[in-house]
């Protein structure tokens, strides 16, 4: 690098230009309208009081007995301003501090103005380059400088000294550095570009401009000086990406045509300048010296103490060194981090499907596993770096110091659903699909600093298993880690610790051979350094430094099928890493390929043990029971984790129909509606339901005849009709009961029926409770009764005027029998008809009617035969989860909605009739008292039928000697049944 040379202590100032340029600096700011000649060795006291008698006072602190004028000058003039703060009248320098950066004006301070800097006056740096460089650069160099401090997650145009900022500064010869914004003298550019904003992207363009002046003070070929190739160019503001651009060529404009506000300009030639942020095609030889540096920081004071603070050590101006010396590194980042606050802070959501998939395994039942994470991470991470280097005649680092502080908290939840074998070599990949970065600082294609949280998600696996469980783990930093590059700056320090979380293990192991099963969870922050990204083939250096820590629980499985869960932290950790970089900081070689290792580490913790297959499940039980399938979108979807088992208990397979099995099981209406398909034989014909009234007598009610599955969806009518068919999403897996549509191509439609939501002996119970007063809880209504002979004399009689609105289906029965079952649905009225499945409907129609779907010692039986031989586990098993199928059912969003429906609709013919018909008073109230105790009495009634045959097959099946081959298997799906219970519900 080429030194400054120093002014000579004993010389004629003119002939050093010193006296020149300082003249030229007072006038231009008001100081003095001219100076007096000055030659020799002049004394600072002299020169001092010259300064006096134009009204103007130094108070620099300088030591007047040694120091000479050209000291002072230089101290002055050269690079090297004094502190103006100090210097009374010279404050309207201040006003312009940010030069000419679009964030001038939004500094915290009084401002007499806000214009734009000469463009290479040093007066206008918001610090002092021989602070800031190692090495001073020539006197004559342009300097540009862009400070950013409304980056992403910042308050924009804070003072860079208030929060985080970053600042990029380019010093280089006029020829190769020069501004289309301001001339060298600061008045504004005659440059005027003309279509900034089709100025997008990274690429090569090309941006037009016209020259408002050719005169003699024209700035309009500085550019060319040395050749426009290779020059940066500062940018006007909002054009382009960067503040900075590298210029290659310039050429007439194909198309001369000026936008309408340049309508008075004539004789100008519209110009095209292609430009790109290519830094590593500037105009380079062995004499050009183009110097950077760059400083970021995310907390407050790092501008005032490392940017804007006078060098640790200087001999005279050659060369000036900003610090050489880690002791005074440490001594300001301790001084600027050690109070703590500010800083960047991250959150992430860790949910997300680690893996899901399903294996045919032959004959068997399959193998199958999910695996799912949520949860969350958070933190701060407080950071500084400060590099300066060159950009021509080499890319070249001579300085790079960097501070990180990182404090993180992990709260981690783990579902786990497995059966088969799961092998995996240690594999880790991102579980984030783009890192977490804020408070980023990017000058495009020369530097971009952001800080960065990174979470890492590895698996490691050999087992064989079958186990619904949930866990997690909470770890975090009990005290920040706090760490420097180059590590001799400072020890690093921190340490780790780990809690459980609120659901420490819920489910059960239940069967499975030796092996383990570990998820590992290992957040990184901290400052990704990218330095010329455009330059390259690749990238010329993209550093990652960091801190973080590795957390993790695992499942271990010994040879004689006892298990332990257990979670663990590692102690902190430090790390430097590169990537895709042609080059490296040589500062940091001695940190490179090596993993820090902070503090202590947290001992690991066993959460649960056991014996697989025996005791009760923990917690609350194991995560609830739903459809697993191949998610191709999983982050270890691409990993051959899923294998067939060899030693497991074989799942039990439940694609039966019990229709098909149990005598008597689809006896309801809508399922011996149904006995052929053909529409042109066969419709389902009115249903009767007698009435027992509290006088002694009876009424039988008819129902309105309604379409068989096979003509559901004909006609006008049928048109309304939801065109799905409702059923079980997975009908093999015995513990999944969950119910959804499918496509009406799909299914084999006798296996469905026409469906009633609202069933139709509904009716008859309501009218027992009108008349008696009691509800079918046993509770007795608010409402008066209603006389049995109104029910005898009027309800199966046509009561009604004619007139009346019709029921939905264009008809208005003057009956009032005939109006209710008309909205229950009807051939004309099949808007709130759905298709479902027969079993489902079935076990439904017994509940509605608080039967037993199967009978008990039917059941009991069934239980003991698969005892006995070992097979025909699904029967039993399929009449409990078509029971818990009834409520997934009636919460599925289309169902529920046409019940409601009905519902709604049956009150408003209530309400008809009541207005209608003497006696009929109370019949509205009584039926909004009915519908929410019945479907209550639904509920508790499968709850309870639901936890009696729970507790028999548990009871039976530990009583039984030897145990049975599938007691594990058994003992699973009971188990996720039994965590169903709670959630048969019917949303209203």
């Amino acid at each position: 690098m080429v030194a400054r040379q120093p002014i000579p202590m004993v010389a004629t100032l003119t002939d050093v230009t010193a006296e020149t340029k300082f003249s030229a600096v007072m006038r231009r700011n008001g100081l003095i309208s001219s100076m007096p000649a000055l030659s020799g060795n002049v004394e600072v006291a002299a020169l001092m009081g010259m300064m006096q008698s134009h009204g103007k006072t130094i108070t620099k602190s300088v030591n007047t007995t040694t120091a000479t004028a050209d000291q002072l000058i230089e101290i002055s003039v050269v690079r090297r301003p004094p502190n103006l703060e100090t210097v009374t009248g010279l404050d309207k320098i201040l006003t312009d501090a940010y030069g000419d950066s679009s964030s001038s004006c939004n500094w915290g301070r009084t401002k007499v103005c806000c214009c734009n800097a000469p463009a290479n006056e040093p007066y206008f740096l918001p610090v002092d380059l021989g602070d800031i460089f190692p090495t001073l650069p020539p006197v004559a160099d342009n300097v540009k400088f862009d400070l950013q401090t409304d980056i992403k997650g910042s308050n924009p145009g804070s003072d860079p000294n208030k929060g985080a900022f970053g600042w990029v500064i380019i010093d280089g010869p006029a020829s190769v550095v020069t501004s289309s914004k301001v001339k060298r003298d600061g008045s504004p550019s005659n440059l005027r570009f003309i279509n900034c904003e089709d100025v997008k992207g990274s690429e090569r363009q090309q941006v037009k401009f016209i020259c408002l002046d050719n005169g003699p003070e024209s700035d309009c070929d500085d550019m060319m000086a040395g050749g426009i190739a290779g020059t940066i160019i500062e940018m006007p503001d909002n054009c382009g990406l960067g503040k900075y651009a590298v210029a290659h060529e310039v050429a007439d404009a194909k198309n001369q045509d000026l936008p309408s506000y340049f309508a008075d300009i004539q004789n100008t030639t519209v110009k095209v300048l292609t430009i790109d942020y290519q830094f590593n095609l500037v105009r380079r030889d062995s004499s050009t010296e183009i110097f950077f540096r760059v400083d970021y920081s995310s907390v407050p004071g790092y501008w005032s103490s490392i940017v804007n603070s006078p060098a640790s050590k200087r001999r005279s101006l050659n060369p000036r060194f900003y610090s050489d010396s880690a002791a005074n590194w440490g001594a300001h980042f301790s001084s600027v981090f050690g109070g703590g606050g500010g800083g960047s802070i991250f959150t992430g959501d860790l949910t997300k499907t680690l893996f899901s998939g399903t294996l045919g395994c032959g004959g068997s039942q399959g193998a199958f596993a999910e695996i799912l994470s949520s949860g969350s991470v958070s933190g701060t991470g407080r950071f500084g770096i400060s590099m300066v280097g060159t950009i021509s005649p080499d890319f070249a680092i001579q300085e790079v110091n960097s501070y990180l502080d990182t404090q993180i908290d992990v709260n981690l939840n783990l579902d786990f659903a497995l059966y088969g074998k799961l092998q995996a070599d240690f594999t880790s990949l991102p579980l984030f699909t783009d890192p977490i970065t804020v408070n980023e600082f990017n000058h495009i294609g020369l530097v971009s600093i952001a800080p960065t949280l990174n979470m890492d998600v590895a698996i490691t696996a050999n087992v064989e298993i079958a186990a619904n469980f949930s866990t997690g783990v909470h770890a975090f930093t009990k005290n920040n880690i706090v760490q420097t590059f180059p590590g001799a700056i400072m020890a690093a320090t921190g340490q780790t610790d780990q809690q459980t979380v609120q659901n420490t293990f819920s489910g059960q192991v239940y069967d499975g051979s030796q092996g383990q099963i570990k998820v590992d969870f290992t957040p990184r922050m901290g400052i990704d350094v990218v330095l010329n990204q455009y330059g390259m083939s690749g990238t010329n250096l993209n550093a990652f430094v960091e801190g973080g820590f590795d957390t993790y629980n695992a499942l271990s499985l010994q040879s004689d099928k006892t298990y332990s869960l257990s979670m663990g932290t590692s102690q902190a950790t430090g790390e430097l890493t590169y990537e895709d970089s042609l080059q490296e900081f040589p500062q940091w070689a001695s940190d490179n390929d090596m993993t820090r290792n902070i503090g202590s580490q947290p001992g690991a913790r066993v959460l649960a043990s056991g014996a697989a297959g025996q005791g009760s499940p923990g917690g609350n039980g194991p995560p609830k029971s739903h459809s697993i399938s191949n998610d191709s979108t999983a982050i270890f979807a691409q990993v051959n984790l899923l294998l067939c088992p060899n030693g497991l208990a074989e799942e039990i397979t439940c694609n039966i129909n019990l229709c098909n099995i149990t005598s008597n099981y689809c006896n309801d209406d809508d399922s011996t509606a149904d006995t052929t398909d053909d529409p042109l034989t066969k419709r389902a014909g009115p249903r009767t339901y007698t009435v027992n009234l509290s006088n002694g007598g009876v009424i039988v009610l008819s129902s309105r005849p309604y379409p068989s599955r096979g003509a559901l969806f004909n006609g006008a009518a049928g048109a309304q009709v939801f065109n799905r068919a409702l059923d079980y999403i997975s009908p093999d897996l015995c513990d999944d009961f969950d119910v959804i549509d499918h496509d009406l191509t799909t299914i084999v439609l006798t296996d469905f029926v026409t469906e009633h939501l609202l069933e139709l002996q509904t009716i008859g119970s309501f009218i027992e409770a009108a008349n008696t007063g009691r509800l079918p809880s046993g509770a007795l209504a608010q409402t008066p009764t209603i006389a049995a002979t109104f029910f005898q004399t009027n309800w199966l009689s046509p009561v009604l005027p004619n007139g009346l609105p019709d029921v939905g289906s264009g008809i208005s029965p003057n009956i009032p029998n005939t109006r209710i079952f008309e909205a229950l649905g009807s051939n004309t009225n099949r808007a709130d008809f759905v298709l479902a499945a027969t079993q489902i409907n079935a076990a439904k129609a017994h509940l509605w009617s608080f039967e037993n779907p199967v009978d008990v010692q039917d059941f009991n039986d069934d239980v003991r035969n698969a005892i006995i031989t070992g097979r025909d586990e699904n029967i039993f098993l399929q009449h409990i989860r078509n029971v818990l199928a009834v409520f997934q059912y009636l919460q599925d969003v289309d169902v529920n909605q046409r019940l409601s429906h009905e519902i709604s609709v049956v009150q408003q013919q209530m309400q008809i009739i009541e207005f209608n018909v003497a006696g009929a008073a109370g019949l509205t109230s009584m039926w909004g008292e009915f519908m929410p105790d019945y479907l209550n009495r639904v509920e508790s009634y499968a709850q309870t039928w639901v936890t009696d045959r729970i507790a028999y097959v548990t009871q039976t099946y530990g009583a039984a000697a030897p145990a049975p081959a599938n007691a594990a298997v058994v003992a699973r799906i009971l188990q996720v049944f039994q965590n169903a219970i709670a959630d048969m519900r019917i949303p209203r």
